[in-house]
């Protein structure tokens, strides 16, 4: 069985590392993490791999906050190349804002499964990946 790929798109390296580490102590052990800095690094790579799925994340765990390209400038470059090209991507804002505007405008995008704020856990982790299985 393929590995589902996870994406962290966080410009924090300790918040990359840790979720890194409780996604492969998660319940799932078929799971690959891609990590990047910014958006640009992300949305590059889902770009060089467009044509070839198997190497695209199915879950893109997103900052909105982060130097370069912000969540919302990725969300607005990737969001029209996943419904032309039918990537599925599933993404999940995780932000340290819990800012009113910031949840409600994610909820307006219907690629973005959910909101989480930092910091997020195991359970949230496997319930996550379970989701998704």
């Amino acid at each position: 069985m393929k590995k589902m790929k996870i994406a962290i798109v966080d410009d924090n390296i300790v918040f990359r590392k840790l979720t890194k580490i409780a996604i492969e102590h998660s319940d799932s052990k078929d799971v690959e993490v891609l990590l990047f800095e910014n958006g640009q690094e992300a949305f590059d790579y889902i770009k060089t791999y467009i044509e070839d799925k198997e190497q695209l994340p199915k879950v893109i765990l997103l900052d909105l906050n982060m130097p370069v390209m912000d969540g919302w400038q990725f969300l607005e470059e990737t969001l029209p190349i996943n419904k032309s090209h039918s990537l599925n991507l599933v993404i999940y804002i995780v932000s340290s804002s819990n800012n009113d505007e910031d949840i409600e405008r994610a909820k307006t995008l219907s690629d973005v499964k959910g909101y989480l704020v930092k910091p997020i856990n195991i359970t949230q982790i496997n319930s996550l990946i379970a989701e998704l299985q």
